[in-house]
């Protein structure tokens, strides 16, 4: 009996034992996955998109269990950040998941927005990197042109010029610039096309005009100021004498107008501290207090790419000595006309009757009687 017992018993549990420990593959359950923490396996990026439009941020994310996604947005370049309310999940795999955040009709002010997303489950979180939204602004039907700018401001003789400029916006539906002559100030510019030329100095003021610039039916026009220079060399012109009167009250005298490519500068030499010049306005500024005489100032343009330009002022100031002196020299052509005109005609006419006084005599002598 004991020889049968112990064969039988061992029999059971070779048998029994390795069913037992395998139960759960018999039985049809699957093993226990151990929990992961979250991890972040693709996205976001950058999204760019047209105003009143959809944009959208993705993001893939494994885990176990399933990871959820909280998505943040930060309109103060990530000082702070606000959760969103509401982002489509979508669980792709046993411990995978993406996640798609949705904005709709996004408007100007969203442009420049940044966002995160973070990821967590029982074991963990991770918090994505931060990408940022760009809104573009939808090109309407018609875009109006609203400035000209960047056009030349100066040309040289003989140096053609091609004229451009920048419009704004870059989105305008017309932007072709036609250029024409407001007022050439009498100097001799042209323009041909696009190309302004000129072959005396001086000044010119052109017209940008953008047909239907405004709307379909108006017009954008903007005027500019350039300036002619002879070439490299610098020139300067304005008066070359004034006078005033002893007591005159504080003046300017001007304007002394000097050009050239590039712009000189304008110095002077005066020994008076109460003449001084005012390059701003290009005029001479006359304080108070000058005594009767005459003031030299000699003006010299120079820009260090060709010769220099000298001007010379002369500043007299008339006193009462002056005016004594102007009255004498006034009188003394008085008396010289008066004398042309009475006096030698008198002594001409007085020669002429003694000649005739003598011519008679002798008549008289030679007929005896």
């Amino acid at each position: 009996m004991k020889n049968t017992i112990l064969p039988l018993l061992l029999f059971l549990l070779l048998t029994f034992i390795p069913i037992a420990a395998g139960s759960d593959i018999m039985l049809g359950v699957s093993p226990v996955t151990p929990d992961e923490e979250p991890e972040i396996t693709w996205g976001p990026n950058d999204c760019s998109a047209p105003e009143n439009k959809t944009a959208r941020f993705y993001i893939d994310a494994t885990g176990s269990p399933v990871p959820d996604c909280q998505w943040q947005v930060s309109s103060d370049n990530g000082s702070s950040w606000t959760d969103v309310a509401y982002a489509e999940q979508i669980i792709t795999g046993a411990e995978m998941m993406t996640s798609v955040l949705t904005m709709e009709n996004i408007v100007l002010t969203d442009d420049g927005n940044q966002y995160r997303c973070i990821v967590s489950n029982s074991e963990g979180s991770v918090t994505s990197g931060t990408v940022t939204l760009s809104v573009t602004k939808e090109p309407s039907a018609f875009a109006s042109v609203t400035d000209i700018s960047e056009v030349p401001k100066s040309l040289r003789v003989d140096e053609p010029v091609r004229l451009t400029g920048t419009i704004t916006p870059d989105f305008a539906t017309n932007k072709t610039i036609i250029w024409s002559i407001k007022d050439s100030y009498g100097s001799d510019a042209k323009i041909d096309g696009d190309i302004l030329s000129s072959i005396t100095p001086g000044r010119v003021d052109i017209t940008a005009t953008v047909s239907g610039g405004i709307d379909s039916a108006t017009d954008f026009t903007k005027d500019f100021q350039l300036y002619i220079s002879n070439s490299r060399t610098p020139y300067i012109k304005g008066p070359e004498s004034w006078e005033l009167s002893v007591g005159y009250e504080a003046t300017t005298i001007g304007r002394f107008i000097s050009r050239a490519d590039p712009q000189p500068v304008v110095t002077i030499i005066c020994t008076e501290s109460r003449i001084t010049w005012n390059a701003g306005s290009e005029v001479l500024e006359i304080a108070e207090g000058l005594k009767a005489g005459n003031y030299t100032v000699e003006f010299t343009s120079s820009n260090g790419d060709g010769p220099d330009a000298v001007h010379t002022f002369v500043l007299t100031v008339i006193g009462s000595d002056m005016q004594i002196s102007v009255i004498d020299s006034g009188t003394q052509i008085l008396y010289q006309r008066l004398l042309l005109i009475v006096i030698i005609p008198v002594i001409i006419l007085a020669a002429a009757a003694i000649v005739i006084i003598v011519i008679i005599r002798v008549r008289v002598k030679g007929t005896g009687v």
